[in-house]
């Protein structure tokens, strides 16, 4: 897992890498194919459903944002995983 020790303008910059270069990957827990990518009212916004970290751009005032993503390490992928 990545540490929060990037500013929010960091943390946008490497999603969108991820987003693109690892096939819908996250910049946080950096497993592929989990990140959403939302873009409308003036926002551009990476979600990943797996850990819940969100960077985004506010497009209207230039302003970035983040919310750091949960360990998930620990958890099972699937449900039949025992």
């Amino acid at each position: 897992m990545q540490t929060p020790q990037r500013s929010a303008e960091q943390w946008y910059r490497e999603a969108t890498r991820c987003y693109l270069e690892n096939h819908q990957g996250c910049a946080w827990c950096g497993g592929p194919h989990r990140v959403f990518c939302k873009h409308g009212d003036n926002r551009q916004v990476y979600f990943c459903h797996v850990c819940d970290f969100q960077v985004g751009l506010d497009e209207a005032t230039g302003k970035f944002f983040t919310v750091p993503g949960e360990d998930v390490a620990a958890g099972k992928l699937t449900m039949y995983e025992r």
